[in-house]
Parts: structure tokens; sequence; C-alpha cells
């Protein structure tokens, strides 16, 4: 999984998006990754384009999909993210 950086923005460092769970996983700068479930690849599509990722995360992703923190970004380095283990994301979903 392939993850963009965002210099851009003020609050994510950088996302990535798994097809295969249809989950985006998104860096913040207060040192958190977390995972928004069911995100259609449109709405990814759509984030990758926005002018400010950080509004377009408030407005569509933050107020419509459920969200599950991963892992502190002070003890992992987002490349040793299992992301596509199950056990990671979110039961019965």
């Amino acid at each position: 999984m392939k993850w963009y950086e965002t210099p851009e923005s003020s609050n994510i460092v950088a996302f990535a998006y798994s097809p295969k769970l249809t989950a985006l996983f998104i860096e913040f700068k207060e040192q958190r990754i977390y995972e928004y479930a069911k995100i259609p690849k449109k709405k990814i599509q759509e984030f990758r384009k926005a002018e400010s990722k950080g509004k377009f995360f408030h407005a569509i992703i933050k107020t419509k999909y459920k969200c599950l923190p991963l892992r502190d970004r002070l003890n992992y380095n987002r490349s040793e993210l299992p992301l596509e283990s199950p056990q990671l994301h979110f039961p019965g979903i």
C-alpha cells in the first residue's frame, strides 16, 4: 500500500488507501494514525484531488465514516504497520 505525503496540509502528514479493505489510513501531525472504514474508492479519488485535504477530511470523512485509532507514530514507523492484517480492523464491519 502506497502512502501519499501531504506537505501542504497543516494537519495531515500522509494517507494510504486499501481497496481490499476499503479503508483509508491517515497519519496526523499529532503523531497518530487512524483508519476510516468502508470508504468508496470514488471518495478517495476526491480526497486525493482536494485542494485542502483537511477541509475535505473534516467535511466528508470525519463526519460520515467510522474511525479506529491504530498506533502512536512515536513507537511505530508507518511502513512497519501491518495495515492489511485483519486483527487491526473493525470487527464485524
